[in-house]
């Protein structure tokens, strides 16, 4: 990241006052639309929780999902690998249908039951709304095209997470494969995530809060043990990538028409949830997550929410990976526990941090979700743990597969 005292000039010449007027517009039309997708998708994840009958609608509603995309706008199907099309070249506007398509899409998984995530649907609906309000000012008044696209991937990963600070960062690191932004653009990126975040609170739409307990001493056997765990966290990590990745691309050989895709996929993934009891591992699995910090995880929960969550991406369900990235990562951590002689809070913190940033490549934001979520006083150990995962997990990420 350079500092360009050109850039600089030239930023200082806009006018204060439209660039104000833009950012309070995204800010509460980002943070009032995820608050609504928060809403929903919760009372969706109710409605599959009390009528588990729902997962076999799975076929039905991924041929829904599968027909709005093909016929209002089949580009827009191509999520993440579109957004990071349109970070590279200008020229690609991101469809402004691209957003209620998603969140349509996103929020009929949840209640049939399938494993995904929501990070993704903020995140791209973030990007549509910042990339495209700007249309509304003259072009010479906000023309950063890049500069758009991160603010609405911070601004949607706040609303939806309640991580302001980490958002930012997070939307910076997501590009670090490509050309980036310059530094100074930081403050502009971190208002938003701030003012979206403040916008999803004023709606009372709650976010979930985790408690990690007493902080072990920081000592060398205390950094060699977290230091252990990163690494198991890591090649989790890499895993996750791996059958994310694999899934999606088996798929698309054996069925390449997406409505015979989702059909079948959808019968045989309602069959393994409904036949072999998993419903535990479908949405979100929030309570889940938080139980871990509590109480021992059994061993299979990550390795079969990875699973599951692999295929029902994989077939063509929406959503997002990151929820089920924290999901995977805070069972490990808590079964570990058993073995590592660290408290079972702190094991779960570090895991739900760590599986995410490698399988992400954001190890910073990551080491600043932690200390946003659990506290401050464990920084150093989520750091640890972020950096080493990052390094173990290979180069590969979940959103580079483009």
């Amino acid at each position: 990241m350079k500092f360009n005292t050109d850039s600089i000039s030239v930023f200082l010449k806009y006018k204060l006052v439209y660039w104000m007027l833009y950012l309070a517009i995204i800010s509460v039309s980002i943070g009032s639309i995820s608050a609504f997708f928060l809403w929903a998708l919760d009372k969706v994840g109710n409605i599959n929780e009390y009528h588990p009958l729902t997962i076999y609608f799975m076929p039905i509603g991924g041929l829904i999902i599968v027909f709005t995309y093909q016929f209002f706008n089949k580009e827009a199907s191509e999520g993440n690998k579109l957004l990071f099309n349109s970070y590279q070249n200008k020229n690609s506007i991101l469809p402004w249908l691209m957003a209620p398509l998603v969140l349509l899409g996103t929020l009929i998984t949840h209640l049939i039951g399938g494993s995904a995530g929501r990070e993704g649907t903020a995140v791209q609906m973030g990007s549509v709304i910042a990339s495209r309000l700007n249309r509304v000012f003259p072009a010479h008044i906000i023309p950063h095209h890049k500069l758009l696209l991160t603010i609405g991937i911070s601004a949607g990963f706040a609303a939806v997470f309640g991580t302001p600070l980490t958002a930012a960062v997070f939307a910076f690191e997501m590009f670090s494969s490509k050309k980036r932004l310059h530094l100074y653009y930081f403050p502009l990126v971190l208002i938003v995530a701030f003012l979206t975040h403040l916008t999803c609170l004023a709606w009372k739409v709650p976010h979930t809060e985790y408690a990690i307990g007493l902080l072990p001493v920081l000592n060398l056997t205390t950094v060699l043990w977290v230091g252990i765990a990163g690494v198991l966290f890591g090649l989790t990590a890499r895993v996750f990538v791996f059958n994310t990745h694999f899934w999606a691309d088996y798929f698309k050989q054996i069925f390449a028409n997406p409505y015979i895709r989702i059909c079948i996929g959808g019968i045989g993934l309602a069959f393994v949830i409904s036949y072999f009891e998993l419903n535990r591992y479908s949405g979100l699995g929030i309570q889940y997550i938080s139980q871990s910090f509590y109480y021992e995880a059994p061993f299979f929960d990550f390795l079969l929410k990875l699973l599951l969550t692999g295929l029902t991406l994989g077939i063509g369900f929406k959503g997002g990976e990151v929820t089920p990235l924290f999901f995977v990562g805070a069972t490990l951590g808590s079964f570990l526990s058993l073995l590592i002689p660290l408290p079972i809070g702190i094991l779960a913190g570090i895991g739900f941090v760590s599986v995410f940033s490698g399988a992400t490549k954001t190890p910073f934001a990551c080491a600043i979700m932690g200390a946003e979520l659990f506290g401050f006083n464990g920084f150093v150990f989520f750091l640890i743990a972020t950096l080493i995962a990052y390094f173990i997990s290979g180069k590969k990420s979940i959103y580079n597969h483009f």
